[in-house]
């Protein structure tokens, strides 16, 4: 597990599966959904202080909404896929995420436990549409 700031250490709960932490309602044919019709309004930050890092994402996810998702950015850089390149829910909590960091591509896997308050609040960012997006490539880039 990843080590948690100070900040996020007075209030943690636990690591937890995003499926314990998500509303179901949010969920689209019964799974959690990674990267559907994202958009920078449903990026959230929480207790790390990364907003340089949320600023671009929202920054590429609205650069995505504004070109009907013809052209993307992030949403596609998260793996496993399904056949179009879009990221699919996968069960065992393991993913890919490319980033571009210092000139070059680089492949960091994550996995999808996320920590929460004792509460069951995201300590995280994350998504206010219930996605996984914004939490794996944050986890990602923290990772790096």
């Amino acid at each position: 597990m990843l080590a948690l700031s100070l900040r996020q250490g007075k209030s943690f709960g636990k690591w937890c599966r995003p499926s314990e932490i998500i509303d179901p309602t949010q969920f689209v044919n019964g799974r959690i959904d990674i990267a559907s019709c994202i958009t920078g309004y449903e990026v959230m930050q929480n207790k790390v202080g990364d907003c340089s890092v949320l600023s671009s994402l929202a920054v590429a996810a609205h650069y995505e909404l504004k070109h009907k998702y013809q052209k993307r950015l992030i949403s596609n850089k998260i793996y496993p896929q399904d056949y179009q390149g879009n990221p699919i829910y996968n069960p065992a909590g393991r993913y890919i995420v490319k980033l571009f960091i210092n000139g070059t591509w680089r492949s960091v896997e994550v996995d999808d436990y996320l920590p929460v308050d004792i509460s069951g609040r995201f300590l995280c960012a994350y998504s206010s549409k219930g996605k996984l997006w914004v939490s794996l490539l944050e986890k990602a880039y923290m990772r790096f």
